[in-house]
């Protein structure tokens, strides 16, 4: 899905507590919430691989997330490169579902990729996700369809 202008802000914003991740523990929160939000077992154990001073504390990403009573709940991100903003890992724990937490963060994330210098916004969406996405702006780019099957045990093996 592409997004050509800034969105709007949520009207939810002035009532979250939304920080920048610009320390290392803001890194391991954002590292919490998408374990937390994803029932993928291996997206959990990923979390720790794919998020960490390296990897988000760098000038081309910005990445957010909200807090809900002091803890960790919901959580984007932008990554800007040649012209473009890729919103990655938006996610919210369960307990913070349905609030409007998943709409007031891929907004300020995009917001953030615009202020970057991306001249567009691109996600891939979820059929969970697809439909807030549209409510933002974001418009249908096409579908792909990914389809995984696990190898063999004898191909693990080597054999």
């Amino acid at each position: 899905m592409a997004l050509h202008t800034s969105p709007d802000l949520s009207p939810l914003t002035e009532d979250i507590d939304v920080r920048v991740v610009s320390t290392p523990d803001h890194v391991l929160d954002y590292g919490r919430v998408v374990a937390e939000a994803n029932d993928d077992p291996g997206e959990r154990e990923r979390a720790g691989l794919l998020f960490h001073d390296r990897t988000i504390l760098v000038p081309h990403v910005a990445a957010l997330v909200a807090y809900v009573d002091g803890a960790p709940a919901s959580c984007a991100m932008t990554l800007v490169s040649h012209g473009v903003a890729g919103v990655f890992y938006v996610a919210t724990v369960e307990r913070a579902r349905r609030r409007g937490l998943g709409d007031a963060l891929t907004r300020a994330a995009a917001r953030a990729g615009f202020e970057l210098g991306a001249r567009a916004a691109w996600l891939g969406a979820s059929g969970m996700g697809a439909e807030l996405y549209r409510r933002i702006g974001f418009s249908d780019l096409g579908t792909t369809i990914v389809e995984y099957e696990s190898p063999a045990i004898g191909e693990l093996s080597g054999a």
